[in-house]
């Protein structure tokens, strides 16, 4: 009977933690996205809180650019994608600041894509900046298939060793120190 109870309470307990979860994933959820972007747009890239999209360029290959027109001050606008790219899992590579022409770029990365964000002051409104995105059209399969293709040059470096193994192998060593016994 005891082994019921803490069953039934294991349960409870789990149930418990699985409705909080999904309860919490209500309360942090994304702002919704601005209207206008393309069809393909990475949804991992962060946007500005009141950005606003202004310009989407045709695609040119597999990279498209969007432009958003966003509030904000330059600092922060540079602090928002340090941070939030590093929250969506994006490694930041090299970046350009020109503090007196209010001019950035960023360039960030995640497994085969290469994107880059640049922030400069709008001509229209100067209250406000353009965030011009160039990124990768997410395409499933051909991530992937780079993906394996990177980790396939990894692994047949790790299991190889160095030398090639002999023809004598394992039982060379058991070989050599027979003679030196049969010496006693």
């Amino acid at each position: 009977m005891k082994k019921v109870n803490l069953v039934v309470a294991l349960a409870g307990t789990l149930m418990l933690f699985a409705a909080g979860g999904a309860h919490a994933d209500l309360m942090h959820r994304h702002p919704p996205l601005p209207k206008g972007l393309p069809k393909k747009w990475d949804k991992k890239i962060p946007i500005p809180p009141g950005a606003v999209v202004a310009v989407v360029n045709p695609p040119s290959g597999i990279v498209q650019t969007v432009e958003f027109s966003a509030p904000g001050e330059f600092d922060g606008l540079i602090n928002f994608y340090n941070s939030e790219l590093t929250k969506a899992g994006f490694q930041l590579g090299p970046h350009v600041e020109v503090p007196t022409r209010k001019a950035y770029n960023l360039n960030f990365s995640k497994a085969s894509v290469q994107d880059s964000v640049s922030i400069f002051p709008d001509q229209k409104e100067p209250s406000k900046f353009t965030v011009r995105v160039l990124y990768e059209v997410p395409n499933r399969r051909r991530h992937l298939l780079k993906l394996l293709i990177d980790r396939w040059r990894l692994w047949p470096r790790f299991w190889r060793s160095k030398e090639p193994p002999s023809e004598a192998g394992a039982g060379a060593a058991p070989a050599a120190a027979a003679p030196a016994s049969q010496a006693n």
